[in-house]
This record gives structure tokens, C-alpha cells and sequence, in this order.
């Protein structure tokens, strides 16, 4: 889980946090596609422990990555699928907008 070590009760998600992997070995990315999902998985886990079941470990599958290069030009792979130039900036543009509140 992503308890804070030494400090019981205290948990901590987003860029802040080192979430570890099920291997042990690596922790996830400290990106905002991981923190969007890192925050409803807490939210569970808090709840679990709050009525004394087990957490569950975080497990996420990267779904891509996008950079804004210039004015209308960007890089992008998503899914494997690599982009670039103007459609990698419409995708990017698209996604981000879409997130706004």
C-alpha cells in the first residue's frame, strides 16, 4: 500500500509518493496518469483497512506518453504507437482539454 513509512495512518499518492510495483524492485512513475489512478486505488484501500479487510497493491498498465514539443507539434506513444508532428499535438491537445475541470 502506499503508507507513509514510520508514520502509521498516513498515506501518500501523486508525485510524491513511490508507489512500489508487485515485484518489489521498481515503483510507478510519479506522472498524472498514475496519480489520476493512484487516488481512486487509496481511496479503496483506505476504506478496506477502515473496516479491517486487506489493501490491495497498485497495479496499472502505462497507456502511453505525450510531450509537447513546440506551437502545434508534439511527440506521442500510446499503446506502442509511435506519433509525431501535428496529429501527436491534436491527440495531446484532445486529451488534455478533456481532463479540464
Amino acid at each position: 500500500m502506499s503508507s507513509v513509512q514510520n508514520r502509521p495512518g498516513v498515506w501518500a499518492v501523486g508525485d510524491c509518493a513511490e508507489i512500489p510495483k508487485a515485484n518489489g524492485k521498481e515503483t510507478y512513475a510519479p506522472t498524472a496518469q498514475n496519480a489520476t489512478r493512484e487516488g481512486t486505488w487509496l481511496a479503496r484501500n483506505v476504506n478496506a483497512v477502515l473496516r479491517g479487510r486487506v489493501p490491495r497493491p497498485f497495479r496499472y498498465k502505462m497507456l502511453g506518453q505525450l510531450a509537447l514539443l513546440s506551437h502545434r507539434r508534439a511527440i506521442a506513444d500510446l499503446l506502442g504507437l509511435k506519433i509525431e508532428g501535428f496529429i501527436a499535438w491534436a491527440i495531446w491537445w484532445a486529451i488534455y482539454t478533456l481532463k479540464l475541470p
